[in-house]
């Protein structure tokens, strides 16, 4: 049981020294998102595109990446990818809510 304990504050730990970049368009979401995240990470970076993600990516100190698939001016996907040129192991996880 303490090994599972200190296992589990290794990982909080961990998570506390990450920058999360949430890339999302429906401030509803970034809410949510904000409410779920801040207490869990260093800090939340949020951007309202896939452009504006990228841009936040290339100015900032990014850890992992949350994505919107569908956006204006450039979606989840096409962001990835360009990020993906420049970092092959950045962690991204793209999220939709296309059927």
């Amino acid at each position: 049981m303490s090994n599972m304990l200190e296992e589990e504050n290794s990982v909080l730990e961990y998570l506390k020294s990450l920058t999360l970049l949430c890339v999302e368009d429906n401030k509803t979401t970034q809410i949510i998102y904000d409410s779920i995240f801040e207490d869990l990470v260093k800090e939340v970076i949020f951007a309202d595109n896939g452009e504006d993600g990228y841009q936040k990516y290339i100015d900032n100190k990014i850890d992992i990446i949350i994505t919107d698939y569908e956006m204006p001016v450039m979606n989840g996907l096409e962001m990835a990818e360009k990020i993906g040129k420049v970092d092959k192991e950045i962690p991204i996880i793209l999220i939709t809510a296309i059927e």
